[in-house]
């Protein structure tokens, strides 16, 4: 959402307030419905931003279930890794919810403006950064009680686990920096400095080296890696001018050892080469990317296109650009179907009009055709998606 407000547009501002027809179910309708984690087939959760909501979506029918109630301005949600509990980050708080059931739990106080949330990969720990006040709080999902907060650096605004779990990687937006945090101890460690601006932070499945996409200084990105072994950052390498907004996103294609920069500004994405550590020739993608999706095992990457309103599909053997593809009025975020047929677009909102239709749809797209399918009707504003395969009980 901070990178829409960077983009310009009214309608992004209007509808984040900080980063806009309730269409929440009450919390006997959410229990009455019930909302299998995967139990019975693939789940969507989809976070209504403008709703204050979460609708769950069947894949297999593309149905909507009622949606559930969660806190003020929802932004951001991550699942646990056994499926069972969703944690959707509010204005000032996380809401938990028990998927099997959809009924949200009592909602957890965090720091002051918190801009993201991330889960550990053994699903004990969810640490939320808190823009405003510098502080990470973890949170216990044994208990789902908060724990004092971790003081970081200023304007924490993404994070990483390392593939173990030991080791959490915030990024400071306000003091350039990259602070490691040990999870078990909620211990804080030595700063690694990276060029100003970080936004956006990515750890190589070997868990050896993270990726930072910083704004850096004079229109010129860069993307610094640390190794991780030593905390060390090594070379920033720059993606390129980008008009003061990006790079945005960051983005790591394993099998291919390609890193890929999302250049919000520059209507580009950037193939780092993870062998040379070298930039590659600038894709073109559409008018304001947001986020690049490589499906995993894919042969294809997609550009989210904000204002063009379009998926632009690259072919990652050539870091080639297709024809775009029509997704609703405002895509912000994208999410592929664990049988990788189908990908699912979060359609935030017209961004051509402000200050801004409200977006309330997500598109299905045929990965076969490439060709979009019949919306899905969500609450206002959806902002962010998270896919939970099927489950056998």
């Amino acid at each position: 959402m901070n990178t829409l407000r960077r983009a310009g547009y009214a309608c992004a501002a209007a509808a984040l307030a900080a980063s806009a027809g309730a269409c929440s179910a009450s919390m006997a309708s959410s229990a009455a419905a019930g909302y299998p984690s995967g139990a019975y087939g693939a789940m969507a959760y989809v976070v209504n931003h403008g709703s204050g909501t979460v609708t769950p979506i069947r894949l297999s029918t593309h149905a909507a279930e009622p949606a559930i109630k969660v806190g003020k301005d929802p932004t951001a949600i991550v699942v646990s890794p056994d499926g069972r509990t969703a944690y959707v980050l509010n204005q000032a708080s996380v809401t938990p919810i028990r998927l099997a059931t959809g009924i949200p739990g009592r909602v957890i106080p965090v720091g002051g403006h918190p801009r993201t949330l991330a889960i550990s990969p053994d699903g004990k720990t969810v640490l939320v950064a808190s823009y405003a006040s510098g502080t990470v709080t973890p949170i216990r999902t044994g208990t789902n009680t908060p724990g004092p907060p971790i003081k970081v650096g200023k304007h924490p605004i993404a994070i990483a686990f390392t593939p173990d779990g030991r080791i959490a990687l915030v990024a400071n937006q306000g003091s350039a920096s990259v602070i490691p945090i040990k999870v078990r101890t909620d211990s804080p460690s030595r700063p690694v400095r990276v060029p100003a601006r970080p936004l956006a932070i990515a750890v190589t499945r070997s868990g050896a080296t993270a990726y930072v996409a910083s704004q850096g200084s004079g229109g010129i990105g860069k993307v610094t890696p640390i190794h991780l072994a030593s905390m060390t950052a090594g070379h920033p390498v720059s993606v390129g001018p980008d008009k003061g907004n990006g790079p945005a996103a960051i983005t790591i294609a394993q099998r291919q050892r390609i890193v890929y920069a999302v250049n919000t500004g520059a209507n580009t994405v950037t193939p780092i080469s993870m062998t040379t550590g070298k930039a590659l020739k600038a894709i073109k993608t559409g008018e304001v990317p947001l986020a690049f999706l490589v499906p995993a095992a894919g042969q294809t990457g997609y550009a989210v296109n904000y204002v063009s309103q379009t998926l632009t599909p690259v072919r990652l053997a050539t870091r080639t650009p297709g024809k775009p593809i029509r997704a609703g009025h405002g895509p912000v975020a994208a999410a592929i179907s664990p049988d990788r047929k189908t990908i699912y677009v979060v359609d935030y909102g017209y961004p051509k009009n402000a200050p801004g239709t409200p977006g309330h749809t997500i598109t299905p797209i045929r990965v076969a055709t490439q060709t979009p399918g019949k919306a899905i009707q969500v609450g206002t504003y959806p902002i962010a998606i998270v896919i939970v395969p099927a489950t056998r009980k």
